[in-house]
């Protein structure tokens, strides 16, 4: 019995020794192989047999070496910790990227700056406001006004269109976590498969598993755990995703198409349509709510565009109007926590309503100038609420508290002329969309009046809203139409210093937590200025994400990654321990044929 089981240790040697050649050589075939984890053989001494007993001491023999494992050499802490922090990461990036692009849209970063147009339009009004005669300097101002919009109609359009990227995006990155979920699962079903036998270990798998863990983590908050089966379950904010049963996939849907918005929102299908993110809760670190580039997507791109009416103003004197009955028609409690939970979280709608804002007090500014107006009950103008007026069509308006008319003639504030035959009055420079600025109107007694006009040619309310602002193209064709003339034909200089003061009138803040008010350049600095500094915010986050996950992950590749120095020395050294078993086999089958031959 002791030659023969001899003979099996020598054996059990060579046949370890085998698997741990080809176990390294499998090493250093991948080294260079992005996502491949050192493997290493795991040794173990075979169950000891007992031959006899005398009664102190149990007499025990050994069949040699068994291979135990071939192990994988990770640390699953270090896995999760970058998992978590290149999450946090991504989110970031597309943060900032967002930022990029939008001082890119605005010209900031090469190229005419937006700023540029804004300071020659402002030009243009000085130079008016110096001679207001010069047939140069008006044309220069229509000119100017003519580039500005545009440009300020592009830069609108530009956000749109890059929100409608992010959108692509979105359902891009909705649809890459559905397939790596698929593939996750197909990974588990056959790892379970292989090691369910107990004899081998699915260890390429197991690779191609945690290298997809790795980019789902950065896409979406993952968390996992891996059953005693080999199975790994997946939870993605916080919903079961991968499990034994299969993958939950995410849908997406229009859910904001109540605000015109036809950009998609991530869903869980599975359960009724939830949403994947509540994206109306404050995002931070501390909450650990950070992280996946789909949530910074999102976050990024909002969920409809933006003008000036999202952002509430404690100042704007609608807060204090009531209704019949005595209460507020408006809150501004309601509008700010809609500004704080929709608005404010996202980069892109933000800057959007805050240009918005900007363009729509410029433009409204220019054109109160030109074509003031007053209140249709005040006592110069002598209509009451609830007096009926007539249009040309035969149409009636019911006179209310907030009608305008055109002030063409009650107090010195009244508009100027043009040059025309006509002398028009109330030609703005800027104008609405399908959208007269006033509806010439008469009352019972013959008086004709310029009533304010909100409603556009399909019935809808029509604003000064980028999108929906253009040149007066009357105007345009015809600068004589400039109302900066008294109705003798002089010079309104009433009207052209009206145009300046404007630009020198602090009338705009940022947002609700400003507490100062700016005029038009200072407003643009400081709006740049804003962009700029979340974009240095998105930066630093970032470069400490950067060092953060690549110090973990320097730890991760020091475990995991394969060096060829060690892994070489690791052949001789199991090299030498398989010509080792080989010889001791030879002794021993020389020794048991010298026994068979010569001594039986």
């Amino acid at each position: 019995m002791g030659g023969i089981t001899s003979l099996y240790t020598g054996v059990s040697g060579l046949r370890s020794s085998q698997t741990a050649i080809n176990t390294t050589s499998h090493n250093l075939v991948n080294v260079n192989t992005e996502g491949y984890v050192r493997q290493q053989v795991v040794f173990t001494d075979t169950t000891y047999k007992n031959v006899s007993n005398n009664g102190l001491n149990a007499q025990k023999v050994g069949f040699g070496v068994n291979l135990q494992d071939i192990r994988r050499i990770r640390d699953i802490l270090l896995d999760k910790a970058f998992r978590t922090e290149t999450g946090r990461q991504s989110f970031y990036e597309e943060a900032f990227q967002a930022v990029d692009e939008i001082e890119g849209i605005l010209g900031e970063l090469d190229g005419v700056s937006f700023g540029t147009y804004l300071n020659e339009l402002w030009e243009s009004v000085q130079e008016v406001e110096k001679d207001a005669s010069s047939m140069v300097a008006r044309s220069a101002l229509v000119q100017n006004a003519v580039t500005f919009i545009n440009r300020a109609n592009a830069v609108y359009d530009g956000l749109i269109n890059y929100q409608s990227t992010l959108n692509t995006e979105v359902m891009n990155k909705v649809n890459r976590i559905n397939e790596i979920g698929d593939s996750i699962d197909s990974l588990n079903k056959q790892i379970m498969r292989i090691e369910s036998t107990g004899v081998e270990s699915a260890n390429d798998m197991r690779d191609q598993r945690d290298e997809l863990l790795d980019e789902l983590s950065s896409l979406i908050r993952t968390e996992y755990v891996e059953e005693p089966t080999g199975m790994v379950r997946v939870r993605t904010e916080g919903v079961v995703f991968v499990d034994i049963t299969g993958v939950n996939h995410m849908g997406y849907e229009m859910l904001d198409t109540e605000v015109g918005s036809d950009y998609f929102t991530p869903t869980w299908p599975e359960l009724g349509g939830r949403k994947v993110y509540n994206l109306e809760v404050e995002i931070s670190t501390a909450k650990n709510n950070d992280i996946g580039a789909l949530k910074g997507l999102l976050l990024a791109r909002g969920n409809s565009a933006a003008n000036y009416t999202d952002i509430p103003n404690s100042d704007d004197p609608k807060y204090q109007l009531k209704d019949d009955n005595g209460d507020f028609l408006y809150n501004y409690e309601e509008d700010l926590d809609r500004y704080r939970r929709i608005i404010e979280p996202s980069i892109v709608k933000t800057v959007m309503a805050e240009f918005d804002m900007l363009i729509n007090s410029i433009v409204t500014q220019v054109n109160n100038a030109l074509c003031p107006d007053i209140s249709a009950t005040d006592p110069d103008v002598g209509l009451t609420i609830g007096q009926v007026l007539t249009t040309a069509d035969g149409k009636t308006i019911t006179v209310t508290k907030d009608t305008l008319v055109l002030n063409t003639h009650y107090n010195e504030n009244s508009a100027g002329f043009g040059t025309d035959d006509d002398r028009t009055q109330g030609a703005e420079l800027f104008s609405r969309d399908h959208t007269k600025r006033y509806i010439e109107c008469t009352d019972a007694a013959g008086n004709t009046y310029k009533v304010y006009n909100t409603i556009n040619e399909f019935g809808l309310e029509s604003l000064y809203t980028l999108g929906n602002i253009d040149i007066n193209y009357d105007v345009l064709d015809n600068k004589d139409l400039l109302g900066l003339n008294t109705r003798d034909g002089a010079v309104d200089q009433k009207r052209a210093s009206a145009l300046a003061i404007q630009w020198d009138t602090p009338c705009l803040k940022l947002g609700p937590d400003y507490v100062s008010y700016d005029d038009f350049i200072e407003f643009y600095s400081e709006f740049t200025g804003q962009i700029a500094n979340a974009g240095d915010l998105y930066n630093n986050m970032i470069n400490y994400q950067t060092s953060l996950a690549g110090g973990i992950d320097d730890q991760r590749t020091g475990i995991t990654g394969v060096s060829s120095d060690e892994e070489l020395a690791y052949l001789i050294q199991y090299q030498n321990a398989y010509n080792a078993a080989s010889r001791y086999i030879t002794v021993i089958d020389e020794m048991l044929e010298h026994i068979v031959t010569q001594l039986g």
